[in-house]
């Protein structure tokens, strides 16, 4: 199992039962946790567990059971790092123990009975999944006052303020910024996932609303390199100005609501009536075209939209602008050699942002 395996499976299951079935799936291990007072927390079904849990206590009385594992250290106190491996003759198999931390403090145990195999890197990303549904609690609560900012940025409070400070006092996070939203129903899910992001970027910022979970992050942080394996994670254009984060925060949570089944008109009409700042709309791609035309009074930005706005149709365009067509053809791959659009890649959010411009220029 690698990182971007535990992320989709985070995001699939919402509790730690659901989660114990899928990675005893994938493993192909059969497991159980333990919390922290040795009480069964979640036990797999497929690899199934419950046998291995059934025959302890049909064959044997509980408490030769319990002195058994005590000479083996699975019920002691004695913390576990590192993945513990023994060999019980009652059950004939292998067994391998770790110890579920959060904030350096023991909250579980996981009992593995492998069936082969299986790499460390596996068991440790298995371990870190775990610990996320038992720390839920925690992070319902105990936003720290970068979050909150974040949060109070979200719902459009003293921009000026929280921007400033988010700017001055909040290490690693850099210009360009980008958000991205998980929205689902299920809250501890997000709450699930929202741990998982921190492990992988500790710049992050995440905080989890009613039923969405927003990521404010640098744009080059790793976030947003696995992006695209996530389904229903939507993202912002990236932006440089800390008071803007509702407006692009507003973006994120559509994209992550309708992904790519996005009727373009409604879309853009939906954002342009709803945000306040409708110039958070235009993509830094096409902005730096509109600037360029500005500067060399080039006509890069009309040939854009004209060619969005006539279906792509080169001719319809020559015939608007009273341009040859070669000169529509090359201006057409000059967007691409100067400004890196794409159509092919990113048509919604390059037509968005033409829609955003010519709606303020208006």
């Amino acid at each position: 199992m690698n990182q971007e395996q535990l992320l989709k499976i985070l995001l699939q299951c919402g509790t730690l039962q659901e989660y114990v079935d899928e990675t005893a799936r994938v493993l192909d291990c059969p497991y159980w946790i333990m919390d922290e007072g040795f009480h069964l927390s979640a036990i797999s079904h497929k690899p199934d567990a419950t046998s291995l849990s059934n025959q302890y206590l049909r064959d044997t009385t509980l408490m030769e059971s319990v002195k058994r594992w005590e000479k083996f250290q699975v019920f002691s106190d004695e913390t576990h790092l590192e993945p513990y491996r023994f060999r019980d003759d009652f059950l004939n198999r292998d067994v391998m123990i770790m110890d579920i931390l959060v904030r350096n403090n023991p909250v579980g145990r996981v009992t593995f009975f492998p069936q082969h195999e299986m790499d460390e890197a596996s068991i440790r990303l298995t371990i870190q999944g775990a610990a996320t549904y038992l720390r839920t609690t925690q992070h319902d609560t105990n936003h720290d006052m970068y979050q909150q900012a974040f949060a109070s940025l979200l719902r459009g409070e003293d921009p000026e303020s929280f921007a400033e400070f988010l700017e001055s006092e909040a290490p690693g996070l850099e210009p360009p910024f980008q958000i991205f939203c998980i929205s689902a129903e299920n809250r501890g899910r997000l709450f699930a996932y929202s741990s998982s992001i921190r492990e992988i970027d500790a710049w992050t910022l995440p905080i989890v609303t009613q039923s969405a979970l927003y990521v404010l992050s640098s744009a080059q942080h790793p976030i947003g390199q696995i992006q695209n394996q996530l389904p229903g994670l939507g993202k912002s254009f990236p932006f440089e100005d800390l008071r803007k984060i509702r407006s692009y925060g507003m973006q994120a949570l559509y994209a992550s609501r309708h992904g790519n089944q996005i009727v373009l008109k409604d879309y853009d009409l939906y954002l342009l009536s709803q945000t306040a700042d409708p110039e958070s709309l235009i993509s830094p791609k096409v902005r730096a075209c509109m600037n360029y035309d500005l500067s060399y009074q080039t006509h890069y930005f009309d040939t854009l939209c004209s060619y969005l706005r006539h279906g792509e149709n080169k001719q319809a365009v020559s015939e608007e602008l009273g341009v040859h067509l070669n000169t529509v053809r090359y201006r057409l791959d000059q967007l691409k050699n100067l400004f890196e659009i794409d159509l092919e890649t990113e048509r919604t959010e390059i037509f968005l942002s033409c829609i955003a411009a010519e709606y303020l220029n208006s």
